[in-house]
């Protein structure tokens, strides 16, 4: 087995915690990029639909409906699978910053500890990372917002 000096240790979990910090920042990033995508094809659609005003019969309206709820429901499922992702990376880092004692006073800072309490809860399922949130909110009042469109305006 390998034998590491205490530097040797803390170079690698600063790497580590780098390449971790980057990769979250990636997801939150890829997180945005869906969201606008999603929103931007739907709201084409929609300007589509107002442009060539066409007369939208009942099954037009439901193959659209059905077509907006799938690619609801695929939108949905990376999210979920980011999200999945970004937490596992999210603990990688919680690890580490216990491992640097982050959380325990008195280490850097005089009678008191460098990150909140609150903190703490990074990684794990009562995290409640914003990124995420927000996107499905965004998506779901863009999703209703197009679907009164189709039904009650085009």
């Amino acid at each position: 087995m390998l034998k590491l000096c205490d530097n040797d240790k803390l170079n690698i979990l600063l790497k580590v915690y780098e390449f971790m910090f980057s990769e979250m920042q990636e997801f939150r990033a890829k997180m945005l990029r869906l969201v606008l995508a999603y929103n931007g094809v739907l709201i084409i659609m929609v300007g589509w639909l107002f442009n060539t005003q066409l007369d939208l019969t009942l099954d037009h309206k439901i193959l659209l409906s059905i077509g907006v709820l799938t690619v609801l429901s695929i939108t949905l499922i990376a999210i979920k699978t980011f999200k999945s992702y970004f937490l596992n990376i999210a603990k990688v880092i919680n690890k580490i910053d216990h491992a640097v004692l982050l959380y325990e006073g008195g280490q850097y800072v005089e009678n008191a500890t460098v990150f909140p309490d609150e903190w703490d809860t990074f990684g794990k399922k009562t995290w409640k990372e914003p990124v995420f949130d927000n996107s499905r909110l965004t998506i779901y009042v863009t999703t209703i917002f197009v679907l009164l469109l189709v039904w009650f305006l085009v």
